[in-house]
């Protein structure tokens, strides 16, 4: 995760553990991904765009994706406006 929010340009260590700790915290207050979703819709599309690239590439770790994987996906980029033509040109890098 720490490699991840460095690739969005997040450089303090502590900020982004700090960050990291804050973000697992809301996890477990929140059972509902559109709570979670409502800072990364500030992002710009390209950051958001990224986002979707390291959600797959950790689903793809295993060589495949399940279909609740997939359905959370498609819910995902829906929430932080990604277009579907654009999650699949990810997703065309992953096969």
């Amino acid at each position: 995760m720490l490699k991840c929010l460095k690739k969005l340009g997040l450089k303090e260590d502590e900020y982004i553990e700090a960050l990291f700790n804050e973000s697992e915290k809301l996890e477990k207050d929140s059972i509902q991904i559109l709570e979670m979703t409502k800072e990364i819709k500030k992002l710009n599309y390209e950051n958001r765009l990224e986002i979707i690239e390291m959600l797959l590439t950790t689903i793809y770790s295993d060589k495949n994706i399940h279909h609740y994987e997939n359905n959370l996906v498609r819910r995902v980029a829906g929430l932080i406006y990604i277009e579907d033509v654009h999650v699949g040109e990810i997703k065309r890098k992953f096969k």
